[in-house]
């Protein structure tokens, strides 16, 4: 559901200032879906929040979910991020 909501519909042109993902604790299947949407805003992302996204998961799972997503945050061309 998420998935189709943010990233896979042709009129889901993102134009998003800002993101906030912050206190949801992302897993590795959620953090590639948090990824593609970043991916899918990243001409127009000018900030984005990702303060306790692995707040409570095992380290080796929480490694995996910032990598995905700092991956996703590398090709945003200039950005501020809260962590």
């Amino acid at each position: 559901m998420w998935r189709e909501l943010l990233c896979e519909r042709p009129e889901n042109v993102c134009a998003a200032a800002q993101i906030k993902l912050s206190t949801k604790s992302f897993d590795a299947a959620a953090a590639g879906v948090a990824a593609e949407a970043i991916v899918n805003c990243a001409s127009s992302l000018t900030h984005a929040d990702l303060s306790d996204v692995i707040a409570g998961r095992p380290e080796a799972e929480a490694l995996n979910s910032l990598r995905i997503l700092s991956g996703a945050l590398a090709q945003v061309p200039a950005m501020s991020t809260s962590l």
